[in-house]
């Protein structure tokens, strides 16, 4: 056995190896998509023509393909024999050196991942189909190329049920409707990897903008919604043209589309040309301030430069696109919200390294398996750290200079440095070993990148207020007085303890920042009854997080005067997760004395909001709270079991925790044991692995 066992391996390998090297003897050059999707079925069928040059002589030609079936098949017009095991689309044919190749062939496709289908089963809710192709490979709905290095132009021309909206990659040159059917059609006019490739459907309009640089700009909105477009999408004309100027390189695609999705994976995803996030920043203008698109908005918008434009060659060299879209995304906020902002977000950030480096999970850039706290974080640090090397100006040009040699191309972190040391003039070797090899994160150096004023963070926290008795002196409270407000927060969050002075509170609790008293208020547990009527009116303050916050804590401190609590705040839903509104019904719930003859329908509404056809976001704040009232109805537990398979794995694992919680219970098991006839038959199978 053992014998057959490495057999099978090297074999394996000897595959694998041959995949990965396809690269190398064949490349691709464009593919001419049509499909059709059908949402209800939940399938892909279409035809795809592929051209390609054989650059070398291979004996066989390869397509990544999950679980499809394939017709047709044919190169240059002739068939092919081919295989299909189940991962790849195999052509049995030795291959001459040749250019101006042409594969076709049609496919059916059914989906379990990557392309996803959501309402389409249900009475309510938005009815979406869209695509995430990065982690979850494209390759399981359009036979394609799981390796970043293979780069194609990718026209679409998708057929969808007509009423609805289609968003794809490029230009949208064409769209027929039919009796049932609309067909749009999507050309781009550069090379991408096949993870960038994208679609989104739904009922959408549009707001249209104009960059600087005359790039068309389409912002996607639920018709519904309008009044959302605003505080959504604010500031977006303002960053695309900060970033085309701070990057120094003209945008490389033809129009740049942003569209919210529900229920998505990440908070937003940068396929060229067309960002799809998530739907949890399409937000009221109440929502702003806790929790708003900018740093999203940016961060994706950076990406068609640094992961689009130039894609990392391996894992290994990933912090060339999410460290450089932290970093120039944070610029971007620089220019929206000013310098104070910028540099309380690098301290953040730096105590968060820190902590993980002293917890003994420092991780060095270079690490393929990474974090994302080191990918992100630790990457925009190390950009940070290099302009501070070299100079702003050989920065930018070095920058420039990279992206112009390397465009439509992969790129590793020894090209990038190679361009930065032609561009300075110096040897990048320390800060090689420095800021990308070290596990460790240097947070004293990285103070002294942000410490470059009269009073920055780092001395304000390490000096003036590191405790109760230096936060007493005049001095301290007159440099208070003159801070901007994102210093004061960072002095609020970090050393709340040394704030006991009745000047500081007065200060804080009076002040007309809503974020610098919502800091102080977050972390003040007992509110003293002489200052009760002060506290209640921060329940009119406009921030959703302060009005969850005093709620709870309002309710909590002085019973006598729930129900008055509940009164004011009966008609606040909060954000997109409703925060507000499934807190009030689980409170109304606990407080007898309050509205008792609509107790049942309280009830009803709070059960209601785990069913699917809400977002996940919603559904995880219900089943948080009914977890707490020990109040599960059967169909909360179905609910449950169908967010364990849900596509958004924060939201699977908190199903899957929340669900082993409640088997401990012998009258749970029961229960789950009594409705596993109503389950699927995939949550029947994974709940018998819990049993």
């Amino acid at each position: 056995m053992r014998f057959f066992s490495l057999l099978f391996s090297v074999l394996l390998l000897q595959f694998s190896q041959g995949f990965a090297q396809q690269i190398e003897h064949v490349d691709f050059k464009t593919a001419n998509v049509t499909i059709a999707i059908d949402p209800f079925q939940q399938t892909v069928t279409g035809t795809v023509i592929y051209s390609f040059d054989v650059l070398e002589k291979v004996d066989s030609i390869f397509l990544d393909a999950q679980r499809m079936q394939f017709e047709n098949v044919l190169v240059n017009g002739k068939k092919v024999k081919f295989k299909n095991d189940e991962k790849h689309l195999i052509l049995q044919k030795k291959f001459k050196p040749k250019k101006e190749n042409q594969l076709s062939f049609t496919y059916t496709a059914k989906p379990s991942k990557t392309l996803y289908f959501f309402g389409w089963k249900d009475d309510e809710g938005r009815k979406q189909v869209y695509t995430q192709g990065q982690g979850k490979y494209t390759s399981n709905w359009l036979p394609s190329f799981d390796d970043v290095n293979e780069k194609v132009i990718f026209n679409l021309n998708i057929s969808f049920p007509k009423g609805y909206q289609v968003i794809a990659n490029g230009k949208l040159t064409n769209s027929e409707t039919t009796d049932t059917l609309t067909t749009w059609n999507f050309e781009m006019n550069h090379p991408m990897s096949s993870y960038l490739v994208a679609l989104a459907a739904g009922k959408y309009e549009e707001k249209k903008m104009i960059s600087e640089r005359g790039i068309p700009l389409k912002l996607y909105y639920y018709p519904d919604q309008p009044e959302r477009v605003e505080p959504t999408y604010r500031y977006s004309k303002q960053i695309f043209d900060f970033l085309e100027n701070e990057v120094g390189v003209d945008f490389p695609w033809v129009n740049y589309k942003q569209i919210p999705v529900r229920d998505f994976m990440y908070g937003g995803m940068e396929n060229t040309t067309a960002t799809i996030f998530n739907d949890s920043y399409y937000i009221d203008s109440l929502s702003f301030i806790d929790r708003n698109y900018v740093n999203v908005n940016a961060h994706e918008l950076a990406h068609h430069w640094f992961g689009d434009l130039i894609t990392e060659k391996s894992p290994e060299d990933h912090w060339l696109q999410e460290g450089f879209a932290t970093y120039f995304a944070l610029l971007a906020e620089k220019d929206v919200f000013g310098n104070a902002y910028f540099k309380a977000a690098l301290f953040d950030t730096a105590k968060q390294l820190q902590l993980a480096s002293e917890n003994g999970n420092g991780e060095s850039l270079l690490n393929a398996k990474a974090s994302s706290l080191t990918f992100y974080q630790k990457g925009a640090w190390a950009l940070v750290a290099l302009k501070h090397e070299v100079g702003a100006k050989a920065f930018k040009e070095g920058i420039k200079s990279y992206l112009k040699k390397y465009q439509f191309l992969n790129v590793s972190t020894d090209d990038f440095l190679t361009e930065m040391e032609k561009a300075s003039g110096k040897n990048l070797e320390n800060f090689r070993q420095k800021w990308l090899l070290d596990t460790a994160f240097h947070f004293e150096e990285a103070m002294k990148l942000i410490d470059d004023e009269p009073y920055g963070i780092p001395e304000l926290l390490e000096v003036h207020f590191k405790d109760s008795t230096a936060s007493s002196t005049e001095k301290s409270k007159n440099i208070w007085a003159q801070l901007p407000s994102k210093y004061k927060e960072a002095i609020v969050t970090y050393k709340y303890s040394a704030l006991k002075d009745s000047v500081y509170i007065n200060s804080i609790l009076n002040s007309e920042d809503l974020k610098v008293r919502q800091k102080y208020l977050v972390q003040t547990s007992q509110i003293p009854a002489n200052k009760k009527q002060f506290f209640e009116s921060f329940l009119k303050d406009k921030s959703y997080n302060t009005k969850e916050n005093m709620l709870y804590k309002l309710w909590g401190n002085f019973q006598e005067d729930r129900s008055k609590y509940l009164e004011a705040t009966k008609n606040i839903e909060g954000f997109n997760d409703k925060n507000i509104r499934i807190l009030w019904l689980a409170l109304s719930l606990v407080t007898p004395e309050f509205d008792q003859k609509n107790k049942q329908q309280y009830f009803l509404e709070l059960t209601g909001y785990t069913s699917p056809k809400y977002g996940f976001d919603v559904r995880e704040n219900a089943f948080s709270f009914l977890k707490e009232l020990d109040a599960f109805t059967d169909q909360n537990l179905l609910d449950l079991m169908n967010g364990c398979h849900h596509p958004a794995w924060r939201f699977a694992s908190f199903s899957r925790s929340l669900l082993e919680q409640l088997l401990k219970d012998e009258m749970h098991k029961t229960r789950f044991k009594e409705l596993m006839p109503k389950m699927t038959e995939k949550e029947q199978k994974y709940l018998n692995t819990k049993l």
